[in-house]
């Protein structure tokens, strides 16, 4: 998180919305507390390996969205992915 929290306000700045900065960290603690009880449960009837690959699929595509990002609509999926990602790999 910590790379894509560092440029977080640097791009928010850029794109004159640094108001929604509050919305965003809603939107992650929102989609971190409701995949984590999802994803530990598609563990277990897909498997470990199959939910670490898509958590490394997500890791990835995430940030490059992110860093192409023209506004918050391109950004925000980013984040969602980089989120989605973050929280599969760590709810082994």
């Amino acid at each position: 998180m910590t790379v894509i929290a560092t440029y977080q306000s640097i791009a928010l700045d850029e794109w004159g919305i640094t108001h929604k900065s509050g919305m965003i960290g809603t939107v992650r603690q929102a989609l971190t507390s409701a995949s984590l009880p999802i994803f530990a449960k598609l563990s277990d009837y897909i498997g470990r390996l199959f939910v670490l690959g898509g958590a490394v699929t997500l890791w990835i595509v995430g940030p490059i969205l992110v860093a192409t990002a023209g506004g918050l609509a391109q950004w925000l999926p980013g984040y969602v992915m980089y989120t989605l990602g973050h929280v599969a790999a760590n709810s082994e």
